[in-house]
């Protein structure tokens, strides 16, 4: 029994923190933004006014100066490293898993699960992005026909 523990206990470790990252993914995606955030609309407003205020400067020949942004390192933020953080680990602990010759179905679980959590996470991201993407460009287009 000890014999068969030793060689699981790379792969249960990192199923474990794969299934940690994992459940903290979900977390993030279905329950929302956990600190304060703005609204998006008002983030794609500003972005856009932003872009829209280099392009002014740009035409007239003046030397535009960004204002300094604030704390970008939100509880969010953080969230999403861990997820990520959480996920690679469990990779590392089911790679150590297989070159020690472990039991192969946990070092699997251990190296499917991280690697689905940061992908899962990286998607989450970029479908922001491209949701945000969209609203300025609505936002731009709108300021460019009035």
């Amino acid at each position: 029994m000890k014999q068969k523990l030793n060689s699981r206990k790379f792969g249960i470790i990192g199923g474990v923190l794969g299934l940690m990252a994992f459940g903290l993914a979900l977390f993030l995606f279905f329950a929302g933004p956990v600190g304060e955030t703005k609204p998006l609309e008002e983030e794609a407003v500003d972005f856009a006014l932003k872009i829209k205020d280099v392009v002014v400067a740009k035409v007239k020949g003046v030397e535009y100066t960004a204002k300094e942004p604030g704390n970008q390192w939100g509880i969010n933020r953080t969230l999403e490293l861990v997820v990520i953080g959480l996920g690679f680990a469990a990779v590392v602990f089911g790679a150590i898993g297989v070159l020690t010759h472990g039991d192969k179905r946990a070092n699997s679980l251990a190296i499917g699960i991280g690697a689905a959590a940061i992908v899962f996470q990286f998607f989450v991201v970029l479908a922001g992005a491209l949701v945000f993407l969209m609203l300025i460009f609505i936002v731009l287009s709108f300021l460019g026909g009035a």
